[in-house]
């Protein structure tokens, strides 16, 4: 893959994750019903929205491990490092790369970890 064609994979991802990041955001209870906390719950409110709360912030932290995952990428699309593994230094394949742009390892050195 050229370093063109990879720079924007990555960058089209990037702007995925953060969208999605947005939706958690806007969509957690705990943070966009703030405002709402005074107000009198039915039974279970809070129970349900610390389990969405969780949840979220479970998944914000994935998207952001992604994101630092793919601002490294495109570090690498940039020196020219980008589609060889980390560990044994072999092409990753093109099909991997574009399943999973930000991929640092072939398949069989990921199985490794």
């Amino acid at each position: 893959m050229n370093s063109d064609k990879a720079r924007q994979l990555l960058l089209a991802k990037q702007q995925q994750v953060k969208e999605q990041l947005k939706s958690i955001e806007s969509n957690d209870p705990v943070l966009s019903f703030a405002d709402l906390a005074n107000e009198a719950q039915e039974s279970g409110t809070e129970v349900w929205q610390s389990d969405v709360h969780f949840k979220s912030l479970v998944l914000i932290d994935s998207l952001n491990d992604l994101s630092s995952q793919i601002d490294k990428a495109l570090l690498n699309v940039k020196d020219g490092s980008y589609g060889k593994c980390e560990k044994c230094h072999v092409s990753i394949p093109k099909e991997r790369l574009v399943a999973l742009p930000s991929a640092s390892f072939c398949a069989k050195c990921a199985q490794d970890f």
